[in-house]
């Protein structure tokens, strides 16, 4: 899926928060101390889903894709970061790219865990 696609159908997902923040950011709705607390916010939502699924079980195929796949987007946060910092349109391109990626596998990991039950 495209980002404008992945923005169509799940609008309300960790990669839409993420584009809406990179957005606000760049259209001066956005200073960079508010940017960088919101994406604080958004880390520790990772953190707190990745122990969820750490204390559920951490050994499974589908936790350590739902693992790899919040580690992606918080290091495409981290991404962000360095783009609010140089300007580096670049950074900001691969750190979305990143995020596209990470949604992908979240979402087919999320799919199995329902197929699951």
């Amino acid at each position: 899926m495209t980002l404008d696609e992945w923005l169509e159908h799940y609008p309300e997902s960790p990669l839409g928060v993420l584009v809406g923040l990179l957005n606000e950011l760049r259209e001066g709705e956005r200073d960079y101390e508010s940017f960088e607390q919101s994406l604080g916010v958004f880390d520790e939502f990772l953190q707190e889903w990745a122990q969820s699924v750490t204390e559920q079980d951490s050994e499974g195929e589908v936790s350590q894709g739902l693992l790899r796949s919040l580690q992606g987007l918080a290091d495409a946060a981290g991404g962000l970061r360095d783009y609010a910092e140089t300007g580096d349109e670049e950074i900001a391109d691969a750190a979305m790219a990143q995020a596209v990626e990470s949604q992908e596998l979240l979402l087919e990991m999320l799919e199995l865990t329902q197929e699951a039950f």
